[in-house]
């Protein structure tokens, strides 16, 4: 059941000079995944929690969730946070601060995210932070089919070839030496026959590459991801994954 938003505030809001965070992204088709439980406790082995649309369009904002100085959204995560699917052998043990598109729909629609993100803080050990999917719905709503990650400054798309198993996942370098904070501006665009991929740093270039919507996946119901889904576990409160959003939209066609 999605959460409210005042049950799970967690940090004072924003001054009213930065705005709430709906005041900076449109927030109209998402909800939100927080790293804590109902019970607002991060921990390994925990559930975690939903914010709904209403919340979010209420004004939520949080610790984990919160307006920034210069107009961003930014997303905190710790290593320690609570997760989807905690021990069940299937989904994600790894925690997440992530926007989720509530409208499901069906590959060979066309679809584009666009977002401008700032990397703030990699977890120590893996630096690894999955910036936006393109997420499995229905029969493989545990699935992610196309992942865009940032690790240690370089910029990789991920295409998952078939629902069930890694086999045959194409990794494909976009940027390379992409510096801390710099303003990283993706699409993901997704028509009848392939996934196609934009990224733009400044200091690292520009990139685009297209790949075919794999027949294991045409016609598939996916949706949209986007924030800071860190690729690490451990017991730490403090070391975790940090962004800043600056433009999220989603259209569809």
């Amino acid at each position: 059941m999605l959460t409210s938003c005042k049950k799970h505030s967690v940090a004072s809001p924003p001054s009213a000079a930065q705005g709430l965070p709906g005041t900076v992204l449109d927030l109209h088709p998402w909800y939100l995944i927080l790293p804590v439980n109902s019970n607002n406790q991060e921990g390994i082995g925990k559930k975690a929690i939903q914010i709904s649309n209403t919340a979010l369009l209420a004004g939520y904002t949080s610790k984990y969730f919160h307006s920034a100085e210069g107009g961003g959204v930014t997303f905190w995560c710790p290593i320690n946070g609570a997760t989807t699917t905690p021990g069940a052998g299937f989904g994600s043990d790894h925690p997440r601060t992530e926007l989720t598109e509530s409208y499901n729909w069906n590959l060979g629609k066309t679809a584009t995210l666009e977002g401008i993100v700032a990397i703030n803080k990699y977890p120590a050990t893996t630096k690894t932070i999955i910036i936006a999917q393109l997420h499995g719905g229905g029969n493989y709503k545990a699935v992610a089919f196309v992942m865009l990650v940032a690790r240690a400054g370089t910029i990789t798309a991920y295409v998952k070839n078939t629902p069930r198993g890694d086999v045959g996942m194409q990794h494909i370098v976009l940027l390379q030496n992409v510096a801390m904070n710099a303003k990283i501006s993706y699409s993901i665009h997704a028509d009848a026959q392939r996934i196609n991929f934009t990224v733009t740093a400044p200091g690292a270039g520009s990139e685009q590459w297209s790949a075919p919507i794999p027949s294991a996946w045409a016609k598939q119901t996916v949706h949209f991801s986007a924030g800071d889904y860190v690729q690490a576990v451990g017991n730490s409160s403090t070391d975790g994954g940090m962004v800043t959003y600056y433009k999220l939209k989603i259209s569809h066609l």
